[in-house]
């Protein structure tokens, strides 16, 4: 048995190294320079990460595995710096109660024969956001998520290439993830998606994602930089513009990525790098103020 107080360090040193992991930076040829310190955000994001694993080695022996029956401490309500840290209990949504696949708050999607949501009925977990429980919710410089009113909130505070992301608790290998959200005022490659086989810390994993104008991109982020395995792709299947929803999804099974538009299957990919993890959602700006996304729902099928 883990004592209490060790465990409550380690949540504090993972809850620091989430909001450090939760922003990293995405540019098409050079990444920006911070001008108080005269690095590149890749470089501040790996000294930070080594000084908090040193200080997490010194102050515990080991990290507590977490049973597959219990929410993990991944997902703590995060605080501002200034703020006490708060002592948070997730609760498991209820799959009994939320087995079906029909959207709340958004109109319903209309399905065609290939859809993953007709041939694999019943998701095995969703959740439509009655509470952010189940997710690491906080707010930095850069990005802030937040859930009301049914929804999660996704906002990027400023136009500078970042992008953010937390995730939830369920950890998978072969999958259909699925998520439906809808745009607010955008433009470019302002962008949103899901992550997927990430590392439950958040310092890895692979990145789906829809733009503004219609481009899809998948991308592999391994800590320091990321890795392009589609490179922002136009296609008729997305619902571009300002006011948009879309579904957004993938399908791994090994090391095969299908990628989905609105339940159109858009291209397949194939990767080894990773063959499991934890998943969320993410969001980035490149043209727009405050570029904020409305999460409707995000569900999970267990592929066996």
């Amino acid at each position: 048995m883990v004592p209490s107080s060790l465990c409550k360090l380690v949540r504090i040193g993972i809850f620091i190294l989430f909001t450090l992991t939760a922003a990293c930076t995405l540019t098409s040829s050079s990444s920006p320079i911070a001008p108080e310190t005269g690095l590149t955000p890749e470089a501040i994001y790996t000294a930070a990460v080594q000084t908090v694993i040193a200080q997490l080695t010194q102050s515990a022996a080991t990290t507590p595995q977490i049973p597959p029956t219990q929410a993990p401490s991944v997902t703590p309500q995060v605080q501002p710096t200034n703020s006490p840290v708060p002592t948070v209990t997730p609760t498991l949504t209820s799959t009994s109660a939320t087995l079906t696949p029909t959207l709340t708050s958004s109109p319903t999607p209309t399905l065609t024969a290939d859809d993953p949501r007709v041939t694999l009925g019943n998701p095995g977990w969703v959740d439509k956001f009655e509470n952010g429980n189940n997710w690491a919710l906080y707010t930095d410089d850069h990005v802030d998520f937040y859930v009301d009113a049914g929804k999660l909130v996704m906002v990027a505070s400023n136009p500078d290439q970042w992008d953010g992301w937390v995730l939830t608790w369920p950890k998978a290998d072969n999958f259909y993830l699925e998520m439906t959200a809808t745009t607010k005022d955008c433009s470019g490659l302002d962008r949103w998606g899901l992550m997927f086989r990430a590392a439950q810390d958040a310092s890895e994993g692979y990145l789906l994602g829809f733009t503004c104008d219609g481009r899809y991109t998948l991308r592999k982020w391994d800590g320091k930089k990321y890795t392009k395995y589609v490179d922002w792709k136009d296609t008729e299947f997305i619902h571009s513009g300002s006011n948009q929803i879309n579904r957004l999804g993938v399908m791994a099974e090994g090391n095969k990525f299908k990628l989905y538009a609105n339940g159109n299957l858009l291209t397949e990919v194939k990767d080894g790098s990773y063959d499991s993890g934890n998943f969320g959602v993410y969001i980035g700006s490149a043209d727009t103020q405050d570029f904020t996304v409305e999460v409707f729902e995000v569900a999970y099928w267990d592929l066996k």
